[in-house]
């Protein structure tokens, strides 16, 4: 599973527990929609972890699948409590102070982690398989081994050198030269983790 944002958990929750037929029959804050809140935290978690392939948007019919095989007295027709604002409310309330607790923010090496698996950034000792401009009219692919890079110059097997530059206008090169080019990579993955963390506050 994508890292789910904060925002979509508790809208995600709000939404299964607002829809579920008792809730009406339920004092919000009572011990029953406690319960009830305790359950889905529970099951949200439990997916999130279980399935990890899941994205964002496939977590809740999920969550909603397993809560009803558990309720089966709970299936069948309602009319969704979506105009009971203050059920809504004080559900929201009740998840968003556990937000912390089911989706935890990531801690610093864990961003860095997701920033550098989305922005790769090339290091000697790799192996790659490059395609550059060995002419004006002539391409070359060489696979090996990166003994230099730096200064806008790649080295593959101690023998073949040439500037990233070269490898312009070759179709699929543009990911393959921002993963030698450690600066705006860099810059991205700042990026990549200030907005990640904008999201998820």
């Amino acid at each position: 599973m994508t890292l789910p944002s904060r925002l979509f958990a508790l809208a995600a929750i709000v939404s299964l527990a607002i829809l579920t037929p008792s809730l009406r029959a339920d004092i919000p804050g009572s011990p029953v929609s406690e319960e009830r809140v305790n359950e889905l935290v529970a099951l949200t978690r439990e997916v999130s972890e279980a399935e990890k392939t899941l994205l964002s948007s496939e977590v809740l019919p999920e969550v909603e699948k397993r809560y009803f095989a558990r309720h089966p007295e709970l299936v069948k027709p309602a009319v969704p409590l979506q105009k009971n604002q203050f059920a809504v409310e004080w559900t929201r309330k009740a998840i968003a102070g556990r937000l912390d607790e089911l989706i935890p923010l990531p801690s610093q090496a864990e961003q860095e982690r997701l920033a550098a698996e989305k922005y790769p950034i090339y290091k000697i000792g790799d192996r790659v398989t490059v395609t550059y401009w060995a002419s004006v009219n002539k391409q070359a692919t060489i696979e090996g081994v990166i003994t230099a890079l730096r200064n806008g110059n790649v080295q593959i097997n101690n023998s073949v050198r040439f500037a990233v530059t070269h490898m312009k206008g070759i179709e699929g090169n543009e990911a393959e030269m921002l993963k030698m080019d450690a600066r705006n990579s860099g810059e991205l993955r700042k990026a990549f983790i200030e907005e990640m963390m904008r999201d998820l506050d």
